[in-house]
């Protein structure tokens, strides 16, 4: 667990590669809500994690500082469960259960891979 707020914490999956020293290693950072004090808290004190990837479950919707947390987490792709973007920051892929169905993630700790259903 990363981070954890009156409403919600931050869980983080690594996996790093076996055979790289110190491995570069993948990180998927999974909301299970990010309530807006919390967030703001670790905008402010450069505490956001970076990761290759975000998942998002519906409680994060009412975050107000979503994009600028994005922003400083710099995820390669966001997963989604809403039917609009909600002002999702360019450069980060965003995969949309609605728009792309299925996604599957897979990484060997020093790559990622992400194949989509649509």
């Amino acid at each position: 667990m990363l981070a954890q707020g009156g409403r919600g914490l931050i869980l983080a999956v690594e996996r790093d590669h076996p055979t790289t020293a110190g491995g570069t290693g993948v990180r998927c950072l999974i909301f299970d809500g990010l309530d807006a004090e919390l967030g703001q808290r670790m905008i402010a004190q450069g505490k956001v994690p970076t990761a290759q990837v975000v998942l998002f479950p519906l409680a994060v919707k009412q975050t107000g500082n979503l994009t600028e947390w994005l922003r400083a987490a710099r995820p390669q792709a966001g997963l989604w469960p809403f039917p609009d973007d909600l002002g999702w920051p360019d450069g980060i892929e965003l995969l949309r259960s609605d728009a792309h169905g299925w996604v599957d993630l897979a990484t060997d700790g020093m790559q990622m891979w992400i194949r989509v259903e649509k």
